[in-house]
């Protein structure tokens, strides 16, 4: 998939989490006013192509995190370029599937540029897990290459762009929350003598505009290209430190989670997909402990769930058996997460299917854990 050779390799060192460092020292930067009109596209991951997008077209629903309200912008200047420009908040709750995050298949951003070279932008967006900012950037998630991105080029001065991402299908949707991160991370669009100017539009608190309870902070923080902390900046107070985003995710209308928070159950099973003869469900799970991986398929439920204590662990659904009905799964490219994609048959059951997730290896179990479980019809 296109996906894995766009993704940044070199960033992937920030999955092993960037451990929290000491609070920094708040830094003064110095906002732009106006970002420019909005020009409005969506960028297709697997492909790299830019189209027009209509925003009163946009999607609707299932938005789980909108923080997308916007003020001004910050030119970031050429001395930033490569930089990570990293903000933070937290997940509404409860969340959607009742776990303690939400499967992510789609988001919005904004930056402004005002370059006119023909060939476009190139830029990175990161998505981290158990951030909270002031040198924590935490677990990195998820990154995102985009080429070719559109600045100013025939159509001279300075332009905000807003820039659709879904990712529903692709097989590159990832878990996040509740304390999430969001960077920019800009590789042109500026240059030494300031006639081309870069940086992300700059938002406002939570709860203001159409923002939801973000909880972000007016605060944001700056990583050198090697990953080293840049300290923690914010614009004097006015405007709220904040880079506008929208994510959408949450649970697939045709999936029921239940067993949450069973008995010795620690994984998290999430999925994305509609129960539609031949199309792809994206099953991904959180393996706290880190052993092998599988989706376990049923036709039949166990109420309320059977314990094992020697195991520790609950069993949500009924017998399965090994190898067609025990499916591996395997570590995500960048997220600290496995995944795996199953196709729904064709035709469809006539009964419900259940699933539920297992870490445990097979050779020397225990130790063993299992997941929430998983109901599609």
């Amino acid at each position: 998939m296109m996906k894995k050779s766009l993704r940044i390799l070199c960033f992937s060192l920030f999955g092993l989490a960037l451990i929290a460092m000491p609070a920094l020292s708040q830094n003064l930067a110095q906002p732009s006013s106006d970002p420019g009109e909005e020009e409005w596209h969506s960028y297709d991951v697997t492909t790299g192509q830019i189209t027009p997008y209509n925003p009163n077209n946009s999607r609707v629903g299932n938005v789980v995190f909108d923080n997308f309200s916007k003020k001004s912008w910050w030119s970031i200047g050429h001395d930033h370029l490569g930089y990570i420009l990293l903000d933070w908040g937290k997940l509404y709750n409860p969340m959607t599937t009742g776990l303690s995050g939400e499967l992510i298949d789609g988001f919005d951003f904004r930056y402004s540029a005002n370059d006119e070279t023909s060939t476009g932008l190139t830029m990175e967006m990161h998505f981290y897990d158990s951030c909270t900012g002031v040198g924590n950037i935490g677990i990195l998630e998820a990154a995102f290459v985009f080429t070719g991105m559109p600045n100013s080029y025939g159509n001279p001065g300075q332009r905000q762009h807003v820039i659709n991402v879904d990712l529903d299908g692709t097989g590159q949707q990832f878990l996040l929350g509740p304390e999430i991160g969001w960077a920019h991370v800009f590789h042109n669009g500026a240059d030494p003598t300031g006639q081309w100017a870069i940086g992300p539009v700059i938002g406002r608190p939570p709860n203001k505009g159409l923002n939801g309870p973000t909880g972000t902070e007016n605060l944001f923080d700056i990583y050198y290209p090697n990953g080293n902390p840049g300290g923690t900046w914010w614009f004097g107070g006015d405007p709220w430190a904040t880079w506008p985003i929208k994510l959408y995710g949450g649970a697939a209308a045709s999936a029921t989670y239940y067993g949450v928070g069973q008995n010795g159950n620690d994984a998290e099973l999430y999925a994305d997909g509609e129960w539609v003869a031949g199309q792809p469900i994206e099953f991904m799970m959180r393996n706290p402990l880190g052993l092998n991986a599988y989706v376990l398929v049923s036709t039949t439920p166990t109420f309320p769930g059977l314990y094992y204590p020697s195991l520790d662990v609950t069993r949500l659904i009924g017998d399965f058996y090994y190898p067609l009905t025990t499916l591996p799964m395997t570590q995500d490219i960048d997220g600290d997460f496995v995944r795996r994609t199953i196709n729904v048959p064709n035709p469809l059951p006539p009964v419900p299917i259940y699933f539920q997730g297992a870490s445990l290896d097979p050779a020397s179990f225990p130790p063993a854990d299992m997941s929430n479980a998983m109901r599609y019809m």
